[in-house]
C-alpha cells in the first residue's frame, strides 16, 4: 500500500471482474470511446499471459496498467504495423513484457498513481522477463511519460507514425486527440533490458 499526496491509502492490486466497468470508463476517457471493449477486458482476466493491475482507494478504481507477456512472435501483433521489426528486434529474448496501456482518472493525475502502477508492473515483469517494452502515445502529456520512462531506465528505440491508424479503422474507435477515424497519432516504443 502507498499513499496519494493527500494521505489517502492506495492499493495496487490485480484487476478483478467487479472492476471492469469502472476500468472501461477510465480507458474510454483517456484513449477514446471503445478503444477497448468490456469483453476484451474480461478476456484479459482469463489469460495468464496478461498482467492487469488497478490502483484502488476504498472501493474506487483510480487507474489501470495492462501488460502482456510472451515471445516476440506471440506478441508481434501488438506492434500493429511493425510486426516484422518486433520479431527481428527481440527474437533472442525468451520472455518479453509489453506494457500496452496505463490510464489514471483525471482527478487523480499528477498524484503519483501512474508511477505506482508502473513501478509495480515493472517489479512483477522483472521477475520473469528479459526485456520490457512500453508503447507510449505521443500526445499532449507525452513529456510526462518521457520523464517517467527515463526515470525507470527505459530508452526510446522507435517512433512509429500513424501507429493506431489501421487499428482505429478496423476497431472503429475515436481517438480523443484526432476526434475522427482514422487516428493519426504516433507512438514511441521504449525498451528496458532486465539484467538479472
Amino acid at each position: 500500500m502507498s499513499r496519494v499526496k493527500n494521505n489517502e491509502t492506495v492499493q495496487i492490486i490485480p484487476l478483478q471482474i467487479g472492476h471492469i466497468l469502472e476500468v472501461k470508463s477510465i480507458l474510454d476517457n483517456q484513449f477514446g470511446f471503445d478503444y477497448i471493449s468490456v469483453n476484451e477486458l474480461k478476456n484479459k482476466l482469463n489469460n495468464p499471459n496478461n498482467l492487469c493491475l488497478v490502483a484502488k482507494k476504498g472501493t474506487e478504481i483510480l487507474g489501470i496498467s495492462v501488460a502482456i507477456l510472451g515471445k516476440s512472435d506471440e506478441l508481434s501483433h501488438h506492434l500493429l504495423e511493425k510486426k516484422d521489426w518486433f520479431i527481428n528486434e527481440f527474437k533472442d529474448k525468451k520472455l518479453i513484457g509489453v506494457r500496452k496501456q496505463m490510464a489514471v482518472k483525471k482527478t487523480y493525475q499528477g498524484k503519483g498513481i501512474g508511477t505506482q502502477l508502473m513501478n509495480e508492473s515493472i517489479h512483477i515483469l522483472n521477475k520473469t522477463c528479459d526485456v520490457i517494452i512500453t508503447i507510449v502515445w505521443n500526445q499532449g502529456d507525452s513529456q510526462i511519460m518521457e520523464k517517467l520512462m527515463k526515470k525507470n531506465q527505459f530508452r526510446p528505440i522507435l517512433l512509429i507514425a500513424n501507429y493506431w491508424k489501421n487499428d482505429s479503422i478496423k476497431m472503429k474507435y475515436n481517438c480523443l486527440v484526432c476526434q475522427i477515424i482514422p487516428c493519426t497519432c504516433s507512438a514511441t516504443i521504449y525498451r528496458r533490458d532486465n539484467f538479472k
